[in-house]
């Protein structure tokens, strides 16, 4: 830039005052009107767009132009956004579409769910065609055709043809690796660095193209999901430690007050999170449901979502661990046809002889396989149809005494199954008073059918030389094609249970047999009846349950006559686990919807009876796994219910037949997947008017698989989980969790049944204690043991069927002050104890000769008498009248 006239100078209008040079060319710059001009820049200077370089004090000020208020109206403009139609151009988009609702810019609903499930599916159907390389590579080589050598570009085109010649084959890969060679190679032939860098700076889009596509499609797929997931990350990352006016303050505290624009779009993009989460669970999920491939590279980032712990955030917490933990398992086709192999190999299908040895993995294995079994009650193949029933009971009733199982065939072909079966030892209605003489197996007493070995026998000791006619039970099992069906086939399998009746093979009285546990009753029902019936609709829950309820009602009397206990209908989708609905005979066949979608047989494994303290109401939740229950205390007559909770209880299984045991590391996902199902459905119910009045909330987690670890092991990740979840916890007024599994200290040691519990009563301290189930020799029962570091818990040498306590005085008096956002007094005490304790342990890492007190605390609670005197008084915790 050059000035014609010095600074201050006065020019005329149309006057020049400087020229600019552009691009070789000069330019000369003139004024509009007279006056002294007085410059900002230096000769010489480089401008930039946009850039003051003078201005100019007019001669006549009444010459300056005055902004005019517009105050007409605008016309209506709807101009067509312009979109293009390449590949390439769609996908920059897209993704910038989609980067702005990440950033906050969401539309309001209806319209941005239905937009997001549009732009997801769009961005990966791009994402995954193999010509979008090539396009944005033409694009590239088309802006900077002659401004590289000509045989650069001509290798870099023949690449380009050769790679779209065959861009419909499987073994098609981009050839970002050749392009990247041929651009190197040329570099090292210019000798000059000043040449090197011009080379390198116009082929920088082509440079970087090829890093982006250096693992072919799926890498560069990974590499924009990944940076879509991450920009989420970015931002709720800072909002996980406290409330939100702590961590805006924080985060103002950390950044410059020149960058406060960026803690602006932070706080902007947080504010639309519900919205945010929609798009990233759509992005995972379709990631599970279509590319479940890449969650293995995702790993990481998955990983990442999983540690966000606030409740806004927990349906994208939840739905990334449920992916890892499905990434890690095998899909539902290898396991059918895994499962198909077995039932094939089992079955002789020339000799018509049935092996049930090869289906010993299936009853005895310890992972989840009811959502694939059902599916075999409809085998093209009768033995496999046959066998798939008896896989099917022989597991769902591995915990009782199974004596007697047949096999029969109605009309149709319609397959059918006998079982009897007495309760476990353990079980709550087992009666320990034999109603007659225990009967020895191959005795006297006539031909027995074998029992069947059950996994309670390790841990309840069972003598499986002797057999009590107590508790005995029978059933039958069949599948139908439809609900019509099975009413069609109605009266067939009542005539079936009566022809069972009267041919009963158990080698003593039917009399004693149909004895209940605890009960001199000869006509308690003893019959139990499971259908399955196959749907393809999904339909709701309750238009099931009202079609059942109606044919239930109509045959209470046929039922009744024919002893029947109990009757369950297990609905049945493919690829999905069964629903369940009961009714029994105690009930009038009414539904029992503490039972609903859980399998009777397994209710043993959820405890249910130790809920008996309380009056259970059934909570329909929309995850069918996870079983919750609203309870209030039973109280005498006229007395007022103060002890009102929630109970959620849930079986974890894992579903990999490949792996003979499941790993820690899969326990601690599993328990930490269902952990937050468990918080996510309490937050529901919470919302109803039965939440606010609920306190000391309960979670029981029953881990089947066996794993071989050490119990410290367990107890610091449990720790570790509650402190992360703990503020979380709290406002959903969980104080007690309960975590059942079986372990082995070694890979070949025996199993050990063990108990862990978790209780924080106060919100200030928790504790955990250990257990070990241990059978009493004298009554043969299951009891607490406390197990571990010697220290003995609260339940030691209590039974495990021992019913939960309702809530006391003091717990009533805590709930009180904690709803007023305030400490309840008496566990003021308790907080300076474990105050002096991690002090004690503080010092004792610096002083290990140091001897801890036995008694850190002694408290003395002084009251004022009548005459206004401090005197010492004794008495129990919350007896004071304040």
């Amino acid at each position: 830039m050059q000035y014609l006239v010095e600074d201050g100078g006065h020019v005329f209008a149309g006057e020049a005052f400087a020229e600019i040079e552009v691009m070789k060319m000069v330019m000369s710059l003139n004024v509009t009107e007279s006056g002294c001009v007085h410059y900002m820049k230096r000769p010489g200077a480089v401008l930039d767009p946009g850039s003051v370089v003078a201005h100019l004090d007019l001669d006549d000020p009444s010459r300056v132009q005055q902004a005019l208020l517009y105050e007409d109206t605008f016309t209506a403009t709807h101009g067509e956004l312009l979109e293009g139609k390449k590949l390439s151009q769609q996908f920059q988009q897209i993704r910038v579409q989609l980067e702005n609702f990440l950033s906050g810019y969401c539309l309001p609903e209806p319209v941005f769910s239905v937009r997001v499930k549009e732009r997801v599916n769009q961005l990966m159907r791009i994402l995954k065609d193999p010509s979008l390389p090539l396009q944005e590579l033409q694009e590239i080589i088309s802006a900077i055709s002659g401004r590289i050598p000509s045989l650069v570009e001509k290798q870099i085109r023949k690449r380009m043809a050769s790679y779209a010649n065959n861009v419909t084959s499987v073994l098609c890969q981009f050839p970002s690796q050749q392009i990247a060679i041929v651009i190197d190679s040329h570099a090292a032939t210019l000798n000059k660095r000043a040449d090197r860098d011009v080379f390198f700076m116009t082929t920088q889009g082509i440079v970087q193209l090829v890093q982006r596509y250096r693992n072919g499609i799926r890498g560069h797929m990974r590499a924009v999901l990944q940076d879509l997931l991450r920009r989420y990350i970015h931002v709720e990352a800072n909002f996980q430690q406290g409330h939100y006016d702590k961590c805006v303050m924080l985060l103002t505290k950390e950044s410059s007050k020149e960058d406060m624009s960026t803690v602006l779009g932070i706080i902007f993009s947080h504010a639309q999170v519900v919205q945010k989460n929609q798009l990233v669970i759509e992005l995972i999920d379709h990631l599970h449901k279509n590319e479940p491939g890449l969650t293995d590279d995702l790993d990481n980032i998955l990983n990442e979502l999983t540690t966000l712990n606030k409740a806004e955030n927990a349906r994208v917490a939840l739905r990334a661990r449920q992916v890892l933990i499905a990434a890690h398992q095998p899909s539902y086709e290898l396991r059918h046809n895994q499962m198909e192999s077995i039932f094939l190999s089992a079955v002789d299908m020339y000799g018509h002889e049935f092996n049930p040895e090869n289906l010993q993995k299936l009853i005895f294995s310890e992972t989840s396989i009811y959502d694939v079994l059902p599916s075999f009650f409809y085998h093209i193949n009768m033995l496999v149809r046959m066998a798939a029933l008896e896989v099917y009971v022989r597991r769902s009733y591995i915990a009782y005494d199974l004596n007697c199982i047949q096999q029969h065939q109605l009309r149709d072909n319609l397959c059918a199954l006998e079982f009897q079966f007495l309760l476990p030892t353990s079980h709550p209605n087992r009666n320990y008073r034999f109603a007659g003489p225990p009967i020895k197996k191959n005795g006297s007493s006539g031909s027995m059918i074998t029992r069947v070995a059950s996994l309670s026998d390790e841990f309840t000791g069972y003598d499986a030389g002797m057999i009590t006619p107590s508790c005995q039970r029978m059933g039958v099992m069949a599948p139908f094609d439809s609900f019509q069906h099975f009413v069609e086939c109605f009266d067939d399998l009542l005539r079936l249970i009566q022809t069972v009746r009267a041919d009963s093979p158990i080698g003593y009285d039917d009399r004693d047999s149909t004895k209940s546990c605890g009960s001199n009753d000869s006509d308690e029902p003893v019959h139990i009846i499971n259908i399955a019936i196959k749907t393809k609709e999904e339909y709701d829950d309750e238009v099931f349950a009202k079609e059942f309820q109606e044919f239930m009602s109509s045959k209470a009397k046929e039922l009744n006559e024919k002893e029947i206990r109990r009757l369950s209908i297990l609905v049945l989708y493919k690829r999905q686990f069964p629903k369940f609905f009961t009714y029994r005979s105690r009930d009038k066949f009414l539904e029992d919807k503490i039972y609903r979608h859980l399998e009777p047989a397994l209710a043993f494994q959820l405890e249910i009876n130790r809920m008996r303290n309380f009056d259970l109401t059934f909570v329909p939740t929309a995850n069918h796994k996870m079983h919750l229950y609203f309870g209030s205390a039973k109280v005498g007559k006229g007395q007022e219910v103060t002890d009102y909770r929630f109970f959620v209880r849930s079986i974890m299984r894992h579903s990999d037949l490949i792996t003979r045991e499941a790993s820690f590391e899969f326990m601690q996902n599993e328990g930490e997947r269902v952990l937050l199902e468990a918080m996510d459905a309490l937050e529901v119910v919470f919302a109803l008017p039965m939440g606010v009045k609920t306190d000391c909330n309960h979670i029981f987690l029953n881990f089947v698989p066996t794993v071989t670890l050490d119990p410290a092991k367990i107890e610091d990740s449990v720790r570790s989980m509650v402190m992360r979840y703990g503020s979380r916890l709290w406002k959903l007024r969980v104080t007690t969790a309960e975590l059942k599994m079986t372990i082995r200290l070694t890979a070949n040691g025996k199993r050990i049944p063990i108990r862990l519990f978790l209780i924080n009563d106060s919100g200030y301290y928790l504790d955990i204690s250990l257990y070990k189930e241990v059978s009493d020799p004298n009554t043969g029962q299951i009891k607490f043991q406390s197990y571990g570091d010697g220290k003995k818990g609260p339940l030691d040498g209590l039974m495990v069927n021992t019913p939960y306590v309702t809530k006391d005085h003091l717990q009533s008096k805590r709930f009180q002050a904690q709803n007023h956002e305030t400490t309840y007094v008496y566990d003021l005490p308790e907080m300076f104890r474990q105050a002096l304790r991690k002090e004690w342990k503080q010092h004792m890492a610096k002083q290990p000769d140091s001897t801890v007190p036995a008694d850190l605390l002694q408290l003395t609670e002084l009251v004022l008498d009548t005459s206004g005197e401090l005197c010492e008084l004794t008495r129990l915790l919350g007896e004071n009248e304040v």
